[in-house]
Protein backbone atom coordinates (compact mmCIF):
# COMPACT_ATOMS: atom_id res chain seq x y z
CA UNK A 1 0.00 0.00 0.00
CA UNK A 2 2.82 2.65 0.78
CA UNK A 3 4.50 1.71 -2.50
CA UNK A 4 1.28 2.57 -4.13
CA UNK A 5 1.16 6.09 -2.69
CA UNK A 6 4.46 6.67 -3.13
CA UNK A 7 4.11 5.77 -6.88
CA UNK A 8 1.05 7.40 -6.92
CA UNK A 9 3.49 11.05 -5.70
CA UNK A 10 6.09 10.57 -7.74
CA UNK A 11 3.55 10.30 -10.73
CA UNK A 12 1.99 13.97 -9.94
CA UNK A 13 5.78 15.11 -9.57
CA UNK A 14 6.44 13.85 -13.05
CA UNK A 15 3.57 15.44 -14.48
CA UNK A 16 3.61 18.85 -13.26
CA UNK A 17 6.46 20.39 -15.21
CA UNK A 18 5.00 18.81 -18.35
CA UNK A 19 1.48 20.66 -17.46
CA UNK A 20 3.19 23.83 -16.68
CA UNK A 21 4.83 23.77 -20.06
CA UNK A 22 1.22 23.15 -21.93
CA UNK A 23 -0.28 25.76 -23.82
CA UNK A 24 -2.88 27.94 -22.90
CA UNK A 25 -5.93 26.50 -25.75
CA UNK A 26 -6.64 29.56 -28.43
CA UNK A 27 -9.34 31.89 -27.88
CA UNK A 28 -9.61 32.32 -31.65
CA UNK A 29 -8.31 30.82 -34.64
CA UNK A 30 -6.96 33.67 -36.36
CA UNK A 31 -7.20 33.12 -40.27
CA UNK A 32 -5.32 36.09 -40.74
CA UNK A 33 -4.33 36.76 -44.79
CA UNK A 34 -1.14 38.45 -46.00
CA UNK A 35 -2.66 41.81 -46.09
CA UNK A 36 -3.92 41.90 -42.60
CA UNK A 37 -7.58 40.53 -42.49
CA UNK A 38 -9.86 38.37 -40.29
CA UNK A 39 -11.86 35.96 -41.43
CA UNK A 40 -15.20 35.56 -39.16
CA UNK A 41 -18.13 33.45 -39.38
CA UNK A 42 -21.30 35.50 -38.64
CA UNK A 43 -25.18 35.60 -39.07
CA UNK A 44 -26.13 38.63 -41.35
CA UNK A 45 -29.78 40.12 -40.89
CA UNK A 46 -31.46 42.78 -42.59
CA UNK A 47 -34.42 44.50 -40.54
CA UNK A 48 -36.60 47.26 -42.50
CA UNK A 49 -38.00 50.40 -41.29
CA UNK A 50 -40.43 52.52 -43.41
CA UNK A 51 -40.52 55.99 -43.57
CA UNK A 52 -42.39 58.04 -45.52
CA UNK A 53 -41.62 56.71 -48.88
CA UNK A 54 -37.99 55.49 -47.43
CA UNK A 55 -36.33 52.54 -46.06
CA UNK A 56 -33.94 51.94 -43.13
CA UNK A 57 -32.40 49.24 -43.41
CA UNK A 58 -30.24 47.98 -40.45
CA UNK A 59 -27.79 44.98 -41.39
CA UNK A 60 -26.14 43.27 -38.19
CA UNK A 61 -24.33 40.64 -38.04
CA UNK A 62 -23.95 38.08 -34.78
CA UNK A 63 -21.42 35.53 -34.11
CA UNK A 64 -19.38 33.50 -31.19
CA UNK A 65 -16.21 34.86 -33.02
CA UNK A 66 -17.30 38.37 -32.60
CA UNK A 67 -17.70 38.33 -29.23
CA UNK A 68 -14.18 36.33 -28.82
CA UNK A 69 -12.36 38.75 -30.95
CA UNK A 70 -14.27 42.03 -30.16
CA UNK A 71 -15.71 41.45 -26.99
CA UNK A 72 -19.21 42.29 -28.58
CA UNK A 73 -22.01 39.72 -29.85
CA UNK A 74 -22.76 42.03 -32.51
CA UNK A 75 -22.00 44.97 -35.17
CA UNK A 76 -24.47 46.95 -37.12
CA UNK A 77 -24.61 49.98 -39.78
CA UNK A 78 -27.85 51.78 -40.80
CA UNK A 79 -28.28 53.23 -44.64
CA UNK A 80 -31.49 55.05 -45.81
CA UNK A 81 -32.71 54.25 -49.25
CA UNK A 82 -35.63 55.06 -51.22
CA UNK A 83 -35.22 51.43 -53.17
CA UNK A 84 -37.40 48.24 -51.43
CA UNK A 85 -34.51 45.94 -49.98
CA UNK A 86 -34.57 42.30 -49.92
CA UNK A 87 -34.45 41.66 -45.82
CA UNK A 88 -33.57 38.16 -44.44
CA UNK A 89 -30.81 36.06 -42.58
CA UNK A 90 -27.53 33.93 -43.73
CA UNK A 91 -24.46 32.71 -42.49
CA UNK A 92 -21.63 34.35 -44.22
CA UNK A 93 -17.89 34.95 -43.70
CA UNK A 94 -16.53 38.36 -43.19
CA UNK A 95 -13.23 39.97 -43.47
CA UNK A 96 -12.11 42.40 -41.53
CA UNK A 97 -9.03 44.69 -40.59
CA UNK A 98 -7.34 43.10 -37.59
CA UNK A 99 -8.01 45.33 -34.46
CA UNK A 100 -4.43 44.41 -33.57
CA UNK A 101 -2.65 44.97 -36.92
CA UNK A 102 0.25 47.79 -37.31
CA UNK A 103 -0.89 49.41 -40.24
CA UNK A 104 2.09 50.69 -42.16
CA UNK A 105 1.77 54.07 -43.35
CA UNK A 106 3.93 54.21 -46.68
CA UNK A 107 1.01 52.19 -49.03
CA UNK A 108 0.65 54.37 -52.05
CA UNK A 109 -2.27 52.66 -53.57
CA UNK A 110 -4.99 50.78 -51.72
CA UNK A 111 -6.18 47.74 -53.32
CA UNK A 112 -9.29 47.31 -51.07
CA UNK A 113 -12.72 49.47 -49.52
CA UNK A 114 -14.30 48.71 -46.66
CA UNK A 115 -17.71 49.05 -44.93
CA UNK A 116 -18.01 50.43 -41.32
CA UNK A 117 -19.89 48.55 -38.60
CA UNK A 118 -20.20 49.72 -35.09
CA UNK A 119 -21.19 49.12 -31.16
CA UNK A 120 -21.56 51.70 -28.44
CA UNK A 121 -19.60 49.11 -26.34
CA UNK A 122 -16.29 49.44 -29.10
CA UNK A 123 -13.96 52.26 -29.15
CA UNK A 124 -13.08 52.05 -32.54
CA UNK A 125 -15.29 50.64 -35.42
CA UNK A 126 -15.08 48.04 -37.52
CA UNK A 127 -13.96 47.99 -40.66
CA UNK A 128 -15.25 45.41 -43.22
CA UNK A 129 -13.60 44.00 -46.29
CA UNK A 130 -16.29 45.54 -49.35
CA UNK A 131 -14.88 45.55 -53.03
CA UNK A 132 -11.71 45.97 -54.92
CA UNK A 133 -9.87 48.85 -56.15
CA UNK A 134 -10.17 48.66 -59.80
CA UNK A 135 -9.21 52.41 -61.28
CA UNK A 136 -6.64 54.74 -60.72
CA UNK A 137 -7.35 58.17 -62.32
CA UNK A 138 -4.06 60.42 -62.61
CA UNK A 139 -6.54 63.28 -63.45
CA UNK A 140 -8.04 66.30 -61.05
CA UNK A 141 -11.35 66.15 -59.72
CA UNK A 142 -13.35 68.65 -61.93
CA UNK A 143 -11.60 66.85 -65.03
CA UNK A 144 -13.29 63.41 -63.85
CA UNK A 145 -16.36 64.93 -63.11
CA UNK A 146 -16.61 66.89 -66.74
CA UNK A 147 -16.00 63.46 -68.61
CA UNK A 148 -18.27 61.49 -66.22
CA UNK A 149 -21.03 64.09 -66.89
CA UNK A 150 -20.60 64.05 -70.82
CA UNK A 151 -21.12 60.63 -70.54
CA UNK A 152 -24.49 60.71 -68.79
CA UNK A 153 -23.01 59.71 -66.05
CA UNK A 154 -25.03 61.59 -62.53
CA UNK A 155 -22.90 62.30 -59.27
CA UNK A 156 -23.30 63.00 -55.74
CA UNK A 157 -21.34 63.98 -52.57
CA UNK A 158 -20.01 61.39 -49.77
CA UNK A 159 -21.99 62.94 -47.60
CA UNK A 160 -25.51 61.77 -49.39
CA UNK A 161 -26.72 58.45 -48.02
CA UNK A 162 -29.45 58.75 -50.01
CA UNK A 163 -27.30 58.10 -53.53
CA UNK A 164 -24.72 56.05 -51.63
CA UNK A 165 -23.20 54.87 -48.45
CA UNK A 166 -19.44 55.87 -47.48
CA UNK A 167 -17.03 53.38 -47.80
CA UNK A 168 -13.67 53.81 -46.62
CA UNK A 169 -10.05 53.00 -48.07
CA UNK A 170 -6.80 52.76 -45.91
CA UNK A 171 -4.44 55.08 -47.04
CA UNK A 172 -1.07 56.11 -45.42
CA UNK A 173 -2.58 54.71 -41.65
CA UNK A 174 -5.52 56.28 -41.58
CA UNK A 175 -9.17 55.22 -43.31
CA UNK A 176 -10.19 57.74 -45.56
CA UNK A 177 -13.74 58.49 -46.77
CA UNK A 178 -14.59 58.42 -50.62
CA UNK A 179 -14.56 61.85 -51.86
CA UNK A 180 -17.38 61.51 -55.12
CA UNK A 181 -20.12 58.81 -56.28
CA UNK A 182 -20.98 58.56 -59.69
CA UNK A 183 -23.82 56.40 -61.30
CA UNK A 184 -25.20 55.31 -64.69
CA UNK A 185 -28.40 53.30 -65.44
CA UNK A 186 -28.75 51.08 -67.94
CA UNK A 187 -31.23 49.54 -70.58
CA UNK A 188 -30.96 45.79 -68.60
CA UNK A 189 -32.11 47.79 -65.09
CA UNK A 190 -28.68 47.79 -63.77
CA UNK A 191 -26.79 50.58 -62.15
CA UNK A 192 -22.87 51.27 -62.73
CA UNK A 193 -21.75 52.52 -59.84
CA UNK A 194 -18.07 54.72 -59.52
CA UNK A 195 -16.82 55.31 -55.99
CA UNK A 196 -13.57 57.47 -55.18
CA UNK A 197 -10.96 58.47 -53.33
CA UNK A 198 -7.87 60.95 -53.13
CA UNK A 199 -4.53 59.42 -52.52
CA UNK A 200 -2.41 61.99 -52.71
CA UNK A 201 -1.93 62.99 -56.51
CA UNK A 202 -3.73 60.61 -57.60
CA UNK A 203 -7.70 59.21 -57.51
CA UNK A 204 -8.62 55.30 -57.25
CA UNK A 205 -12.13 54.06 -58.01
CA UNK A 206 -14.13 51.50 -56.99
CA UNK A 207 -16.53 50.25 -60.13
CA UNK A 208 -19.17 48.17 -59.44
CA UNK A 209 -23.09 47.32 -60.92
CA UNK A 210 -25.57 47.96 -57.80
CA UNK A 211 -28.04 45.59 -56.18
CA UNK A 212 -30.41 46.75 -53.80
CA UNK A 213 -30.00 47.20 -50.40
CA UNK A 214 -28.19 45.85 -48.52
CA UNK A 215 -25.99 46.97 -50.66
CA UNK A 216 -24.31 44.25 -52.98
CA UNK A 217 -21.93 44.81 -55.72
CA UNK A 218 -21.02 42.45 -58.44
CA UNK A 219 -19.48 42.02 -62.18
CA UNK A 220 -16.43 44.62 -61.01
CA UNK A 221 -14.75 44.26 -64.83
CA UNK A 222 -17.91 44.75 -66.68
CA UNK A 223 -18.28 48.03 -64.61
CA UNK A 224 -14.87 48.78 -65.33
CA UNK A 225 -14.69 48.86 -68.54
CA UNK A 226 -17.84 51.22 -68.56
CA UNK A 227 -15.89 53.46 -66.35
CA UNK A 228 -12.86 53.82 -68.42
CA UNK A 229 -15.44 54.03 -71.81
CA UNK A 230 -16.12 57.82 -70.62
CA UNK A 231 -12.54 58.52 -71.03
CA UNK A 232 -12.40 57.80 -74.49
CA UNK A 233 -10.16 61.27 -75.48
CA UNK A 234 -7.91 59.94 -72.47
CA UNK A 235 -4.63 57.70 -72.46
CA UNK A 236 -6.07 54.76 -70.61
CA UNK A 237 -4.52 51.23 -70.20
CA UNK A 238 -6.96 48.85 -69.02
CA UNK A 239 -5.38 45.81 -66.71
CA UNK A 240 -1.83 47.24 -66.33
CA UNK A 241 -1.82 47.99 -62.42
CA UNK A 242 -1.89 44.70 -59.95
CA UNK A 243 -3.38 45.05 -56.99
CA UNK A 244 -2.88 41.62 -55.87
CA UNK A 245 -6.86 41.68 -55.52
CA UNK A 246 -8.22 39.14 -57.06
CA UNK A 247 -11.76 37.76 -56.13
CA UNK A 248 -15.33 36.79 -56.91
CA UNK A 249 -18.00 38.27 -56.03
CA UNK A 250 -21.42 36.65 -54.84
CA UNK A 251 -22.51 36.05 -58.44
CA UNK A 252 -19.30 34.54 -58.84
CA UNK A 253 -18.41 37.09 -61.49
CA UNK A 254 -14.09 37.76 -61.44
CA UNK A 255 -12.25 40.56 -60.96
CA UNK A 256 -9.00 39.81 -62.34
CA UNK A 257 -6.60 41.64 -59.37
CA UNK A 258 -6.08 44.48 -62.18
CA UNK A 259 -6.55 48.19 -62.17
CA UNK A 260 -7.33 50.58 -64.95
CA UNK A 261 -5.37 53.70 -65.65
CA UNK A 262 -6.55 56.37 -66.70
CA UNK A 263 -4.34 59.69 -67.55
CA UNK A 264 -4.35 62.99 -69.90
CA UNK A 265 -5.81 63.64 -72.96
CA UNK A 266 -4.16 61.93 -76.37
CA UNK A 267 -3.23 64.99 -77.94
CA UNK A 268 -1.10 66.15 -75.69
CA UNK A 269 1.92 63.47 -76.01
Amino acid sequence: MIKKIIGFFLAMLVSLPLASCAAPPPTLVRELSADGHLKVSVEAEAVVLEQGGAYLVTTTYRGKELVKLLGVEEIYKTELTHERPIIGKEEIVIEILDPDLVVPDDISVPNWTYEVYGNPALISPVYVKADPINLVIDLPMSLVDHEFEDEGWGSSPNWNILSAKVNYILYEGSMIPQAKNYFLDSDCSERYHVRVWRCGDVLVGQAHIDTGLPHSAYAYEKAENMAVRAFSLHITRRNCIWLSNKCKDHKGYTNNGWASYITTYKYYL
